[in-house]
């Protein structure tokens, strides 16, 4: 397999505490999956860092596939999980779903990081070259 994407997103965590103070639970249901809400919301002091977190993991899987959150690209349909080592994933559905695959994609690599006042995240995608 070769590498055929790689997208990067940086989130300022200032910035979208006050989005998500400004628009709270609208914000949230339109970038997460139920599951990610609630994990985001199980830490009151750390929820705008998790939320982050999933956000930049979300715009670097559009950026990867070079199309940004459009084409066949929706929020509610990528989902970040951890496996049981605490290894973040991207798990998608629906039209998302239908898009890796129609485009090759066998593998999909994710970093998140967050320190401060910033979260990042990495997506390298995998296929046939």
């Amino acid at each position: 397999m070769a590498v055929v994407g790689i997208g990067l997103d940086v989130v300022d965590l200032v910035r979208l505490k006050r989005t998500l103070d400004e628009l709270g639970d609208r914000f949230m249901e339109r970038i997460c999956t139920p599951a990610e809400a609630e994990y985001c919301r199980s830490s009151k002091r750390r929820s705008h860092e998790r939320l982050g977190a999933r956000f930049a993991a979300k715009e670097a899987l559009g950026k990867a596939l070079g199309v940004g959150m459009t084409q066949g690209v929706v929020w509610q349909e990528i989902e970040v999980v951890h496996d049981s080592r605490g290894c973040p994933g991207l798990v998608l559905h629906g039209n998302t779903k239908q898009t890796i695959e129609e485009r090759g994609i066998e593998g999909i690599h994710l970093s998140l990081s967050h320190d401060g006042d910033v979260a990042a995240a990495v997506v390298v995608l995998e296929g046939k070259s």
